[in-house]
Protein backbone atom coordinates (compact mmCIF):
# COMPACT_ATOMS: atom_id res chain seq x y z
CA UNK A 1 0.00 0.00 0.00
CA UNK A 2 0.86 3.70 -0.33
CA UNK A 3 3.85 4.44 2.53
CA UNK A 4 5.33 7.69 1.26
CA UNK A 5 8.15 7.60 4.19
CA UNK A 6 10.13 9.89 4.87
CA UNK A 7 12.95 11.71 3.67
CA UNK A 8 15.43 14.11 3.59
CA UNK A 9 17.08 16.74 0.75
CA UNK A 10 20.35 16.03 2.34
CA UNK A 11 20.39 12.35 1.08
CA UNK A 12 20.47 12.67 -2.03
CA UNK A 13 22.45 15.99 -2.52
CA UNK A 14 26.04 14.54 -3.35
CA UNK A 15 23.97 11.77 -5.87
CA UNK A 16 21.65 14.02 -7.62
CA UNK A 17 24.15 17.24 -7.71
CA UNK A 18 22.38 19.91 -6.39
CA UNK A 19 23.64 22.28 -3.73
CA UNK A 20 21.70 22.04 0.05
CA UNK A 21 20.64 25.91 0.95
CA UNK A 22 18.46 24.93 3.36
CA UNK A 23 17.50 20.80 4.22
CA UNK A 24 14.22 19.48 5.03
CA UNK A 25 12.55 16.36 5.27
CA UNK A 26 9.58 15.45 2.14
CA UNK A 27 7.42 12.36 1.67
CA UNK A 28 7.00 13.01 -1.99
CA UNK A 29 9.05 14.48 -5.47
CA UNK A 30 5.66 16.23 -7.53
CA UNK A 31 4.64 19.90 -8.96
CA UNK A 32 3.44 22.80 -7.72
CA UNK A 33 -0.27 21.46 -8.81
CA UNK A 34 -0.16 18.18 -7.31
CA UNK A 35 -2.48 17.27 -4.52
CA UNK A 36 0.21 15.64 -2.32
CA UNK A 37 1.54 16.80 1.12
CA UNK A 38 5.60 16.54 2.02
CA UNK A 39 6.54 17.79 -1.64
CA UNK A 40 9.56 18.49 -3.18
CA UNK A 41 8.88 20.68 -6.07
CA UNK A 42 10.78 22.55 -9.08
CA UNK A 43 10.40 26.15 -9.82
CA UNK A 44 11.74 27.08 -12.91
CA UNK A 45 9.19 29.81 -13.70
CA UNK A 46 8.67 32.93 -11.51
CA UNK A 47 5.21 33.23 -12.56
CA UNK A 48 4.42 30.38 -10.09
CA UNK A 49 6.68 31.01 -6.61
CA UNK A 50 3.31 33.16 -4.92
CA UNK A 51 1.84 29.62 -5.18
CA UNK A 52 4.44 28.25 -2.96
CA UNK A 53 3.04 30.77 -0.04
CA UNK A 54 -0.33 29.34 -0.43
CA UNK A 55 -0.02 26.18 0.53
CA UNK A 56 1.17 23.61 3.72
CA UNK A 57 1.76 21.12 1.22
CA UNK A 58 5.00 22.21 0.67
CA UNK A 59 8.14 20.89 1.92
CA UNK A 60 11.01 22.14 -0.14
CA UNK A 61 11.96 23.73 -3.28
CA UNK A 62 14.49 22.86 -5.86
CA UNK A 63 15.36 26.08 -8.02
CA UNK A 64 18.11 28.10 -9.56
CA UNK A 65 20.33 30.78 -7.71
CA UNK A 66 18.11 33.53 -10.05
CA UNK A 67 14.95 32.31 -8.10
CA UNK A 68 15.83 31.60 -4.89
CA UNK A 69 14.86 34.70 -3.16
CA UNK A 70 11.36 33.96 -4.43
CA UNK A 71 11.38 30.49 -2.32
CA UNK A 72 9.67 30.75 1.42
CA UNK A 73 11.77 31.06 4.40
CA UNK A 74 10.15 28.13 5.80
CA UNK A 75 10.21 25.93 2.87
CA UNK A 76 13.53 23.57 2.44
CA UNK A 77 15.57 25.08 -0.55
CA UNK A 78 18.14 22.90 -3.02
CA UNK A 79 19.93 24.98 -5.86
CA UNK A 80 20.70 23.63 -9.15
CA UNK A 81 21.63 24.94 -12.98
CA UNK A 82 19.16 22.54 -14.03
CA UNK A 83 16.50 22.30 -11.66
CA UNK A 84 13.92 20.74 -13.83
CA UNK A 85 15.99 17.90 -14.17
CA UNK A 86 17.02 18.08 -10.40
CA UNK A 87 13.60 17.23 -9.33
CA UNK A 88 13.20 14.59 -12.41
CA UNK A 89 16.68 12.52 -11.09
CA UNK A 90 15.25 12.85 -7.59
CA UNK A 91 11.92 11.69 -8.42
CA UNK A 92 13.17 8.58 -10.14
CA UNK A 93 16.01 8.14 -7.27
CA UNK A 94 13.09 7.80 -4.51
CA UNK A 95 10.73 5.93 -6.87
CA UNK A 96 13.68 2.61 -7.03
CA UNK A 97 14.03 2.83 -3.19
CA UNK A 98 11.95 -0.75 -2.13
CA UNK A 99 9.31 0.09 0.52
CA UNK A 100 9.74 4.22 0.60
CA UNK A 101 6.82 5.10 -1.56
CA UNK A 102 4.68 2.03 -1.64
CA UNK A 103 4.87 -1.34 0.54
CA UNK A 104 4.47 -4.51 -1.91
CA UNK A 105 1.74 -7.17 -0.79
CA UNK A 106 0.48 -10.46 -3.00
CA UNK A 107 -2.38 -10.00 -4.51
CA UNK A 108 -5.72 -10.39 -2.71
CA UNK A 109 -8.90 -11.49 -4.72
CA UNK A 110 -12.01 -11.41 -2.18
CA UNK A 111 -14.83 -13.70 -2.26
CA UNK A 112 -17.50 -14.08 -5.63
CA UNK A 113 -15.41 -12.75 -8.33
CA UNK A 114 -15.64 -13.52 -11.77
CA UNK A 115 -12.14 -13.22 -13.52
CA UNK A 116 -11.96 -13.98 -16.87
CA UNK A 117 -8.74 -16.46 -18.02
CA UNK A 118 -7.85 -13.63 -20.56
CA UNK A 119 -7.96 -10.63 -17.94
CA UNK A 120 -4.59 -10.01 -16.45
CA UNK A 121 -3.69 -9.58 -12.81
CA UNK A 122 -0.59 -9.22 -11.72
CA UNK A 123 0.50 -11.79 -9.08
CA UNK A 124 1.63 -8.41 -6.59
CA UNK A 125 0.13 -5.21 -5.63
CA UNK A 126 -3.31 -5.62 -6.84
CA UNK A 127 -6.42 -5.40 -3.81
CA UNK A 128 -9.88 -6.71 -5.44
CA UNK A 129 -12.69 -6.80 -3.23
CA UNK A 130 -15.72 -9.23 -2.99
CA UNK A 131 -18.31 -9.84 -5.86
CA UNK A 132 -16.36 -8.05 -8.96
CA UNK A 133 -16.73 -8.70 -12.35
CA UNK A 134 -13.32 -8.57 -14.29
CA UNK A 135 -14.16 -9.75 -18.05
CA UNK A 136 -11.94 -10.73 -21.07
CA UNK A 137 -8.90 -8.72 -21.72
CA UNK A 138 -9.10 -6.52 -18.71
CA UNK A 139 -6.00 -5.31 -17.60
CA UNK A 140 -5.31 -4.58 -13.66
CA UNK A 141 -1.50 -3.16 -12.90
CA UNK A 142 -0.35 -3.30 -9.76
CA UNK A 143 -1.14 -0.67 -7.40
CA UNK A 144 -4.59 -1.23 -8.25
CA UNK A 145 -7.47 -0.96 -4.99
CA UNK A 146 -10.57 -1.91 -6.34
CA UNK A 147 -13.81 -2.06 -4.03
CA UNK A 148 -16.72 -4.66 -3.79
CA UNK A 149 -18.97 -5.25 -6.24
CA UNK A 150 -16.88 -3.46 -9.33
CA UNK A 151 -17.55 -4.29 -12.68
CA UNK A 152 -14.35 -3.65 -15.05
CA UNK A 153 -15.38 -5.26 -18.27
CA UNK A 154 -13.67 -6.04 -21.73
CA UNK A 155 -10.76 -4.24 -22.59
CA UNK A 156 -10.46 -1.82 -20.00
CA UNK A 157 -7.22 -0.73 -18.22
CA UNK A 158 -6.30 -0.11 -14.64
CA UNK A 159 -3.74 1.57 -13.79
CA UNK A 160 -2.06 2.57 -17.25
CA UNK A 161 0.86 5.00 -17.43
CA UNK A 162 0.55 8.48 -16.55
CA UNK A 163 1.49 10.73 -19.60
CA UNK A 164 3.89 12.67 -17.45
CA UNK A 165 6.83 14.09 -19.47
CA UNK A 166 9.94 15.52 -18.51
CA UNK A 167 12.53 16.87 -20.93
CA UNK A 168 16.44 15.76 -20.52
CA UNK A 169 19.03 16.63 -22.43
CA UNK A 170 16.43 17.76 -25.69
CA UNK A 171 14.89 14.11 -25.02
CA UNK A 172 11.20 13.72 -23.80
CA UNK A 173 11.38 11.61 -21.21
CA UNK A 174 8.39 9.14 -19.63
CA UNK A 175 8.81 9.83 -16.23
CA UNK A 176 8.65 6.74 -13.75
CA UNK A 177 5.54 6.65 -12.01
CA UNK A 178 4.76 6.24 -7.99
CA UNK A 179 0.94 5.90 -7.09
CA UNK A 180 -1.85 4.38 -8.23
CA UNK A 181 -5.46 4.03 -9.22
CA UNK A 182 -8.27 3.58 -6.60
CA UNK A 183 -11.62 2.50 -7.56
CA UNK A 184 -14.64 2.76 -4.96
CA UNK A 185 -17.44 0.31 -4.38
CA UNK A 186 -19.89 -0.42 -6.88
CA UNK A 187 -17.93 1.39 -9.91
CA UNK A 188 -18.75 0.18 -13.47
CA UNK A 189 -16.12 0.51 -16.36
CA UNK A 190 -17.54 -0.03 -19.67
CA UNK A 191 -15.46 -2.01 -22.36
CA UNK A 192 -12.18 0.14 -23.52
CA UNK A 193 -12.28 2.62 -20.38
CA UNK A 194 -8.41 3.60 -19.10
CA UNK A 195 -7.80 4.89 -15.94
CA UNK A 196 -4.27 6.35 -15.59
CA UNK A 197 -2.28 5.85 -12.11
CA UNK A 198 -0.84 9.15 -10.90
CA UNK A 199 2.41 10.16 -11.55
CA UNK A 200 3.75 10.97 -7.67
CA UNK A 201 2.26 9.03 -5.62
CA UNK A 202 -1.51 8.73 -3.89
CA UNK A 203 -4.29 7.23 -5.91
CA UNK A 204 -6.40 8.47 -9.45
CA UNK A 205 -9.70 8.08 -7.51
CA UNK A 206 -13.25 6.86 -8.46
CA UNK A 207 -16.10 7.10 -6.52
CA UNK A 208 -18.52 4.82 -5.29
CA UNK A 209 -21.37 3.66 -8.22
CA UNK A 210 -19.77 5.73 -10.56
CA UNK A 211 -20.02 4.40 -14.21
CA UNK A 212 -17.75 5.36 -17.13
CA UNK A 213 -18.89 4.65 -20.73
CA UNK A 214 -16.97 2.89 -23.13
CA UNK A 215 -13.06 4.18 -24.44
CA UNK A 216 -13.28 6.65 -21.48
CA UNK A 217 -9.98 8.50 -20.18
CA UNK A 218 -9.50 9.52 -16.83
CA UNK A 219 -6.14 10.74 -16.61
CA UNK A 220 -3.41 11.06 -13.77
CA UNK A 221 -4.02 12.09 -10.74
CA UNK A 222 -7.60 13.04 -11.05
CA UNK A 223 -10.64 12.43 -8.35
CA UNK A 224 -13.94 11.61 -9.09
CA UNK A 225 -16.63 11.59 -6.65
CA UNK A 226 -20.07 9.20 -6.23
CA UNK A 227 -22.65 8.63 -8.28
CA UNK A 228 -21.23 10.32 -11.30
CA UNK A 229 -21.49 9.53 -15.15
CA UNK A 230 -18.55 9.87 -17.82
CA UNK A 231 -19.90 9.17 -21.64
CA UNK A 232 -18.35 7.11 -24.07
CA UNK A 233 -15.00 8.56 -25.40
CA UNK A 234 -14.65 11.18 -23.15
CA UNK A 235 -11.35 12.71 -21.75
CA UNK A 236 -10.80 13.82 -18.50
CA UNK A 237 -7.15 15.58 -18.04
CA UNK A 238 -4.58 15.19 -15.16
CA UNK A 239 -5.20 16.60 -11.79
CA UNK A 240 -9.00 17.32 -12.36
CA UNK A 241 -11.43 16.97 -9.15
CA UNK A 242 -14.95 16.11 -10.29
CA UNK A 243 -17.44 16.13 -7.34
CA UNK A 244 -20.50 13.74 -6.63
CA UNK A 245 -23.27 13.73 -8.55
CA UNK A 246 -21.54 14.55 -11.54
CA UNK A 247 -22.93 14.13 -15.41
CA UNK A 248 -20.63 14.67 -18.06
CA UNK A 249 -21.55 13.74 -21.70
CA UNK A 250 -20.11 11.70 -24.07
CA UNK A 251 -16.93 13.05 -26.08
CA UNK A 252 -16.64 15.86 -23.98
CA UNK A 253 -12.91 17.16 -23.41
CA UNK A 254 -12.10 18.14 -19.35
CA UNK A 255 -8.76 20.54 -19.46
CA UNK A 256 -6.19 19.85 -16.49
CA UNK A 257 -6.59 21.12 -13.28
CA UNK A 258 -10.01 21.46 -13.37
CA UNK A 259 -12.73 21.64 -10.79
CA UNK A 260 -16.32 20.10 -11.73
CA UNK A 261 -18.57 20.63 -8.52
CA UNK A 262 -21.00 18.52 -7.22
CA UNK A 263 -24.17 17.96 -9.56
CA UNK A 264 -22.71 19.91 -12.18
CA UNK A 265 -23.66 18.55 -15.77
CA UNK A 266 -21.35 18.69 -18.58
CA UNK A 267 -23.14 18.25 -22.43
CA UNK A 268 -22.21 15.85 -25.20
CA UNK A 269 -19.58 17.58 -27.12
CA UNK A 270 -18.11 20.26 -24.48
CA UNK A 271 -14.49 21.44 -24.02
CA UNK A 272 -14.33 22.33 -20.49
CA UNK A 273 -11.27 24.98 -20.36
CA UNK A 274 -12.41 26.35 -16.85
CA UNK A 275 -14.06 25.10 -13.52
CA UNK A 276 -17.73 24.15 -13.15
CA UNK A 277 -19.61 25.29 -10.13
CA UNK A 278 -21.60 22.67 -8.09
CA UNK A 279 -25.56 22.66 -10.00
CA UNK A 280 -24.17 24.21 -13.54
CA UNK A 281 -24.83 23.01 -16.85
CA UNK A 282 -22.02 23.65 -19.62
CA UNK A 283 -22.06 23.47 -23.54
CA UNK A 284 -20.10 23.84 -26.36
CA UNK A 285 -16.19 24.36 -27.19
CA UNK A 286 -15.51 26.32 -25.11
CA UNK A 287 -18.17 25.25 -22.79
CA UNK A 288 -19.89 28.34 -20.98
CA UNK A 289 -23.23 27.98 -19.17
CA UNK A 290 -26.00 25.44 -21.08
CA UNK A 291 -28.51 28.91 -20.83
CA UNK A 292 -25.78 31.08 -22.59
CA UNK A 293 -24.87 28.65 -25.38
CA UNK A 294 -28.39 28.25 -26.15
CA UNK A 295 -29.11 31.92 -26.49
CA UNK A 296 -25.97 32.27 -28.75
CA UNK A 297 -27.55 29.68 -31.12
CA UNK A 298 -30.98 31.14 -31.12
CA UNK A 299 -28.69 34.57 -31.87
CA UNK A 300 -27.20 32.79 -35.23
CA UNK A 301 -30.22 31.18 -36.57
Amino acid sequence: MSAAKTVRLSDFASEIGYEIVRDASFRHVAKIATRLDGMVVPLTDAAFANALGQSDRFAAVITSKAFADLVPPNLGLALSDTPGEAHAALHGRICAIPGLLWESFDTEIGPGCSIAETAIVPPRDVRIGAGCVIAHGAVIHPRSIIGDKVGIRERCVVGSAAYEIVRIGGRQILRPQAGGVQLGDGVELLPGVSISRTAFGGFTSIGDATVIDHNAVVSHDTEVGQNTRIGGQGWIGGRVSIGNDVVIGPQATIANGLTLGDGCYVSLGSVVTQDVPSGQRVSGNFAIAHDRFIEALREKR
